[in-house]
């Protein structure tokens, strides 16, 4: 009996302790072998080299393209590459399409996440929706870019509704109704303005500019008899008027003589007063709004203030200037963008409530831009964009990297580039859309416009809108449609 033989049983309790032993020092190195490769270390198999891996996340629409590292062909879109860190230049390909390019620099251990390229075909194919004799004066899209909305040309009061999702369709007519619009002492009708689409997709918040004065009309695309003059319905004459809480009957509106800020309500109708010493404003949800107020006690500043739901918190002050204002939630977290346009600066805070209260509020970054004149959050608010005609600043908010780039050729002072989508602006340049990402990358023309007009997609960003030349009558205008996909007709 093996068991009751002491020198038997000092040997298996040493056996024991060597498998323990040799059990936790296996563990051990695989640990650290998976603490390693987490950090992306590898070993280079050629030259016996310790290396340090990153990540590139690489995926395109339309998808299947093919992937070039550094000149070298490497699989197709949708894939994940680990390679070692360092400058890379990356492609994407597809037969029929324009080559999309990127160049990296890719930190050991770090992951590019190149997910976000658009594909445009080499040749956009064309059709017309319709011909008008001149140009739409006025000319809108509604959020889920399913609806367009043009004046009859430089008719305002007659328009046409243009279905994205069934380019078949013959456009609607409608008619806004008469005693709408108050007549131009010329007889003429004046000049619309967007100002927001409500989130229903119907309802259209246009200001109307008449004999150096202006009104605020509330047109509904869906039943254009129920469109109201805001100005006439509420009883006031207003500097301003924004949507709350992008709800058409929900309202805001700003009288900057007076500097006072009020609350509307279209059903009611009732006006009612909510702030004073009022210079400018931002709206966000139902209850939160970003101001730029006057300082009683010193009237040479103007102060920036976040008020959520009647509590004022002040976030700064500047020497009394024009201040460019913009917030945004991105991944949980609010970023308030703030720019004194005299200073050519843009600062940036996050979480200004929170840091306030705790007593620690400082700016979370700063971009420099000589004459800001725009400055917006990407669809996504991934990205701030400012802008300055030609000239762009961009913050990443996801990889906290800056941006400067100019726009190649010339962009009007007065132009506003419109975020495209999450990752890409749109501009117009010498009659011609461009598009740019959010560093400048990937400068594309696609088709020739008017008047620097802006263009329109459709949902799936398969079609291009723009209003150009006629086809058949370069004296007309056309309502044009350009395919981005080569599989899907214009």
């Amino acid at each position: 009996m093996d068991f009751l033989d002491p020198v038997k049983k000092r040997a298996h309790t040493r056996r024991l302790f060597i498998g323990y032993f040799l059990v936790g020092v296996a563990i051990l190195m695989a640990s650290a072998i998976l603490v390693i490769l987490s950090y992306g270390y590898d070993l280079d198999r050629k030259t016996g080299q310790v290396i340090q891996n990153g990540l590139i996340f690489a995926n395109a629409a339309p998808d299947a393209a093919t992937i070039y590292l550094n000149g070298k062909e490497n699989g197709q879109t949708d894939k994940r590459l680990t390679v070692p860190a360092g400058q890379y230049d990356i492609e994407y390909r597809r037969q029929g399409y324009r080559t999309w390019k990127k160049q990296i620099q890719l930190d050991g251990s770090s992951i590019e996440r190149l997910v976000y390229a658009r594909l445009f075909p080499e040749k956009l194919e064309q059709a017309e929706s319709t011909v008008f004799d001149v140009a739409p004066a006025f000319i809108t899209q509604s959020p889920d870019r399913r609806w367009i909305v043009a004046s009859q040309g430089a008719n305002i009061q007659t328009m046409q509704v243009f279905d994205t999702a069934n380019v078949d369709d013959a456009a609607k007519s409608i008619s806004l109704p008469t005693g709408l619009l108050t007549p131009a002492a010329d007889a003429s009708l004046g000049q619309l303005v967007l100002v927001e689409w409500s989130s229903d997709n119907r309802h259209i918040l246009v200001e109307h500019r008449y004999d150096d004065k202006r009104e605020f009309l509330m047109i509904d695309r869906q039943d254009a008899a129920a469109s109201i003059n805001l100005n006439k319905v509420l009883g006031v004459t207003p500097s301003e008027i924004v949507l709350r809480d992008k709800k058409f009957d929900q309202l805001y509106v700003y009288d900057a003589t007076a500097q006072t800020l009020s609350r509307a309500n279209t059903k009611t109708p009732a006006v009612t007063p909510l702030l004073n010493q009022v210079v400018s404003f931002k709206p966000y949800g139902a209850d939160m709004l970003l101001l730029a107020t006057k300082d009683t006690a010193k009237p040479e500043m103007v102060q920036v203030e976040l008020w959520d739901d009647g509590e004022r918190y002040k976030i700064t002050s500047y020497k009394d200037t024009p201040v460019l204002l913009d917030m945004a939630q991105f991944d949980g977290d609010w970023y308030v963008a703030i720019s004194p346009v005299k200073e050519g600066r843009v600062y940036i805070y996050k979480d200004p409530v929170d840091r306030i209260k705790d007593k620690n509020l400082a700016p979370f970054g700063l971009l420099r831009l000589a004459d800001p004149r725009y400055l917006s959050f990407s669809a996504n608010t991934r990205f701030l964009a400012v802008q300055s005609g030609a000239s762009f600043v961009s913050y990443d908010f996801e990889t906290k990297r800056r941006f400067s780039f100019k726009a190649a050729g010339e962009v009007p002072v007065e132009q506003k580039a419109r975020w495209m989508d999450g990752h890409r602006l749109v501009l117009s340049q010498n009659e011609k859309i461009v598009v740019i990402e959010f560093d400048g990358a990937n400068r594309q023309e696609l088709a020739a416009t008017r008047a620097n007009g802006l263009p329109f997609f459709d949902r799936d960003y398969e079609r291009l809108y723009t209003v150009t030349a006629a086809k058949d009558d370069a004296a007309k205008s056309a309502l044009t449609r350009s395919s981005l996909k080569l599989d899907v007709e214009p």
